[in-house]
C-alpha cells in the first residue's frame, strides 16, 4: 500500500508536488480548495519515496522552498507529476504526516521539511 502511494506520486512527466495551505483542511483531496490560503509549494525528489520497511515509508529529501504567503501552515495536498491531488494531510512541527522547521510562516521565509514519513496502519 505504502509502495502504492509512493509510485502514484512518481506518476506523470513531472515531480509529484506539495501544496501547503493554512486554514480548514477540506473532506477529501477531491474536494476543490476553497478559501484557503495557499502557503508554499514544495517538489519532491524523483523517486519521491524510499523503500517501505516495517510499515514505514520515508519521503527522500525535499528541496527548501520559500514561503509565498504569510500565515499557519495547517494542511497539505499532495500531488502527482501531472498536477492530480491524490491525498491531504496535516502539517505540523513534530507528529504529523508532514513535519515543517516552523509553521508560522511569513512570506519570503524558508520553507523546509524536517519530515515526511506516512505509516500503515496496523491490522
Amino acid at each position: 500500500m505504502l509502495r502504492a502511494l509512493g509510485d502514484m506520486v512518481d506518476s506523470g512527466d513531472a515531480p509529484g508536488e506539495i501544496a501547503v495551505y493554512g486554514g480548514q483542511q477540506p473532506e477529501s483531496a477531491n474536494d476543490p480548495v476553497g478559501d484557503q490560503p495557499l502557503l508554499a509549494r514544495l517538489v519532491f525528489s524523483r523517486p519521491a519515496f524510499g523503500h517501505a520497511t516495517e510499515g514505514v515509508i520515508g519521503a527522500r529529501p525535499i528541496e527548501q522552498s520559500s514561503a509565498i504567503a504569510t500565515g499557519r501552515a495547517t494542511w497539505a495536498r499532495i500531488s502527482d507529476g501531472a498536477g492530480r491531488a491524490i491525498m491531504d494531510i496535516d502539517v505540523g512541527e513534530e507528529g504529523a504526516a508532514l513535519n515543517l522547521s516552523n509553521v508560522s510562516l511569513q512570506e519570503g521565509d524558508a520553507v523546509e521539511v524536517v519530515a515526511m514519513v506516512w505509516r500503515a496502519p496496523a491490522g
